[in-house]
C-alpha cells in the first residue's frame, strides 16, 4: 500500500530524510526493528545474544505460551537462574495440557 504524504508518521519523516543524505543504508523496516531490538529495559541478557529470543520467535511464528519456553530457557543462565527454568518448565507443563 502506497503511502500518501498526509499519513506519513514522524518516524517515516526522520528515515525518509536521513536517507535522502545518505546517512543510513536500511530499509524503512528495518530501522524500525533495530532501534527497538536495541533497546531493553532492565539489563542486558537479551541484547547480548547473537540472536535474541524475540527475533526468533517472531521469524519462526511461534506462540504465546513455546515462545516464553524460548525466552526462559536463553535467559536463565545470564539473568533468573533456577527460577527462569522452573517458569519455562510451568510453560511447557501448559503446552502439554493444552494438547
Amino acid at each position: 500500500m502506497k503511502k500518501s504524504l498526509d499519513n506519513v508518521t514522524p518516524s517515516e519523516w526522520d528515515y525518509a530524510h536521513r536517507a535522502m543524505y545518505k546517512q543510513t543504508e536500511l530499509t524503512f523496516e528495518e530501522h524500525e526493528k533495530a532501534r527497538a531490538l536495541g533497546v531493553q529495559v532492565g539489563g542486558s541478557h537479551y541484547k547480548d545474544m547473537k540472536i535474541q529470543p524475540v527475533e526468533f520467535i517472531q521469524a519462526n511464528d511461534i506462540g504465546f505460551c513455546a515462545g516464553n519456553v524460548i525466552k526462559y530457557i536463553c535467559r536463565y543462565n545470564s539473568k533468573g537462574g533456577k527460577a527462569d527454568l522452573e517458569k519455562a518448565k510451568h510453560y511447557i507443563d501448559l503446552l502439554m495440557e493444552s494438547l
